[in-house]
């Protein structure tokens, strides 16, 4: 709990002190609604009960009851934060020679990285930023021969450096990635992801892209070691 109270500050004071820099600018915002056709391969263990999952995308849509994700990035030119929200409810069953097991998976990842501009050239900017990940996972199964519910959440510290890359006067590019966790939370995580955007209108762009995020956390009751990759597809409003 210190830990999480610990980053969570530091998060909080990083904010706040970027936001004290950009009193005196002007700070643009982008909301950004997306789905990530997302694929899991990993395994979740709870109380001895290992649960495998290797489910493509076309496996796990039609297994996913309710999914939602949005990311905001505002920035003054120099100084800037981004959020990101990622929720995702699966449910599965098998016929297995001990019978039927269901088998239910929530998730919600959530993340808040303020980020300095290191470089701003004609047409490339690099980002890098320091914040935290917050991780939600709840495993329910059930078969004939035993029940398992376990929840854990935890945060991890985030490192992350993004390259803007403008192409044309519409279309642009972006590569982001992260590492964090080093055994303060999960053990280690790290992300990558490349989007490509186009400027519809002056307030409007759309986004096509791919994410790979790596989760490996453990404790003494929890194991979640597994990969969440697939498409993102998205539109960006500047306000």
């Amino acid at each position: 709990m210190k830990k999480i109270v610990g980053l969570l500050a530091v998060a909080f004071v990083l904010v706040s002190g970027i936001n004290a820099r950009a009193e005196d600018g002007e700070w643009d915002w982008n909301i950004s609604p997306y789905a990530w056709l997302i694929g899991l391969d990993g395994d979740i263990e709870a109380r001895g009960v290992l649960t495998s999952i290797d489910e493509s995308f076309t496996d796990a849509i039609s297994k996913l009851t309710v999914a939602g994700m949005l990311h905001v990035d505002g920035n003054d030119g120099n100084w800037g934060t981004m959020g990101d929200l990622v929720y995702l409810n699966l449910d599965d069953s098998s016929d297995t020679p001990i019978g039927k097991i269901d088998a239910g998976v929530e998730q919600w990842i959530m993340s808040v990285i303020p980020y300095v501009r290191v470089r701003s050239g004609e047409m490339t900017t690099l980002d890098v930023g320091i914040g935290a990940r917050y991780l939600y996972t709840s495993l329910d199964v059930d078969t004939p021969i035993a029940s398992v519910s376990e929840s854990k959440s935890w945060v991890d510290p985030i490192l992350l450096a993004r390259l803007n890359i403008q192409a044309t006067d519409n279309l642009y590019f972006s590569l982001i990635g992260d590492i964090g966790g080093f055994g303060l939370s999960s053990d280690f995580t790290w992300q990558a992801a490349a989007t490509a955007g186009y400027k519809v209108s002056e307030l409007i762009d759309l986004m096509l892209g791919f994410r790979y995020l790596d989760v490996d956390y453990s404790d003494s009751s929890f194991r979640y070691d597994a990969v969440s990759s697939g498409l993102t597809l998205g539109v960006r409003f500047t306000l």
